[in-house]
């Protein structure tokens, strides 16, 4: 996983940085409609390596603080300025990086790659100003 998140950014985020990137990895493990048991351990493998410097119940409060707003999204608009708002908040652009791979590994971990999925892929590329060439060195990473 030497694309993803290290200990250096998350000290690097302030409380309300930290949260949107939960929001982003909880995007990402429910943009097909669904989390499965895989993606799961997945995301709490990943997130439980770093210290984010919260206890296990903040860190649980962050999760469902974040499904809760990702569950408030009612159409196109609103997901998209969803998106916006967490790139407006992440603002380094090596972190932005790192955050697009850990979504793209949460989303791989069913071996589909489905429209809503892509969709929210297309929705953080554009709004972390991520270009193609990018992209494709991110996720092959």
């Amino acid at each position: 996983m030497g694309n993803g998140l290290t200990q250096d950014d998350v000290n690097k985020l302030n409380d309300d940085q930290k949260s949107a990137v939960f929001d982003a990895l909880i995007t990402a493990a429910w943009a097909d409609g669904s989390v499965t048991v895989a993606e799961m351990q997945l995301f709490q493998r990943e997130v439980g390596k770093l210290d984010w410097g919260k206890s296990q119940q903040e860190l649980m409060n962050m999760i469902d603080a974040s499904k809760a707003r990702l569950a408030a999204l009612s159409d196109r608009d609103s997901i998209v300025a969803f998106i916006k708002g967490i790139a407006a908040r992440v603002t380094d652009q090596g972190i932005r990086e790192r955050v697009l791979y850990e979504m793209t590994l949460l989303m791989a971990t069913d071996k589909k790659f489905d429209i809503g999925e892509q969709n929210v892929v297309g929705g953080f590329v554009r709004a972390f100003a991520i270009s193609k060439e990018r992209f494709d060195a991110i996720t092959s990473g």
